[in-house]
């Protein structure tokens, strides 16, 4: 049985993450702005209800900038399809700047967040801008350690989001798949490098969990948000769809790549 968010330090938002998101997509379109919020985000038993809080619906009133940390292998498969690219169109036509922020796809979470570091620090930011990190998948975990291990880049980050993040890693980095390093090989461009080669490592649950345990999120000074992914087996890629099922025999709730139990941060506010 699930334990519910509020018992593990959770903060529950999902209803007023729902309220933010659907007034939105009904701003941008009336017709079918509920229809695309409700197929967007699962509704579950446990989600609270409406705040009914007015929606800020005009323009930046924070200067933010969305820095996004690709996961495993984006940087060898940066030919084969841009992470988020469709939200980052859809960001800068609201007037929210963005930019991803270079990490190796292959490489070990700890050496990942040296380079996060790095691009933090180095920024161009202008005066009061402060970056909202988004962290997807393995992006996630880097992302954490770069904020538990170098706490000189908290001051230039507003939050920090954990997208269908590897939190607590993946039981399939315990064996990882044939299929992925293959894929990674077949399609790899020229950014593509081996770095330091322990991405698997990273990934596993022991040391996900391990870290956490050695550095609690709630000290790192950073507001800090999980929004998690499942999917059904036929929304999902076809290549994918070996992954889902092997982790289907922990949780039917996964996103072919974690669980979606996995994916939230501890003492982060769940936004759906």
């Amino acid at each position: 049985m699930l334990m519910p968010v509020a018992l593990a330090g959770v903060e529950d938002l999902r209803a007023r993450y729902r309220e933010v998101l659907c007034a939105v997509l009904r701003a941008e379109d009336p017709a079918t702005g509920s229809a695309r919020c409700d197929a967007a985000l699962h509704r579950m038993a446990t989600e609270g209800e409406p705040t009914g809080l007015p929606v800020h619906l005009g323009a930046p009133r924070l200067r933010l900038r969305v820095g996004i940390v690709a996961g495993y292998g984006a940087d060898c498969l940066a030919g084969f399809v841009a992470v988020l690219a469709d939200a980052r169109e859809h960001l800068a036509a609201r007037g929210w700047p963005s930019e991803s922020l270079h990490v190796e796809g292959l490489s070990s979470s700890p050496r990942n967040a040296a380079a996060l570091r790095r691009a933090v620090l180095d920024a161009p930011l202008a005066p009061g801008e402060r970056f909202v990190l988004v962290g997807y998948s393995k992006g996630a975990a880097d992302m954490l350690e770069a904020l538990a291990r170098h706490p000189e880049m908290r001051p230039r980050v507003a939050a920090a989001v954990s997208l269908a993040g590897a939190v607590m890693g993946s039981p399939l980095a315990d064996d990882p798949p044939r299929l992925l390093p293959g894929l990674v090989r077949a399609v790899s461009g020229e950014g593509c490098t081996q770095g330091d080669g322990g991405a698997f490592d990273s990934l596993r649950r022991t040391e996900r969990v391990a870290f956490l345990a050695r550095f609690p999120p709630a000290d790192y000074g950073v507001p800090l948000y999980s929004l998690g992914a499942f999917a059904a087996p036929e929304r999902t890629s076809g290549i994918l769809r070996p992954m889902q099922r092997s982790l289907a025999f922990l949780d039917p709730r996964n996103d072919s790549q974690t669980l979606s139990t996995d994916q939230v941060v501890p003492g982060s506010a769940l936004l759906g």
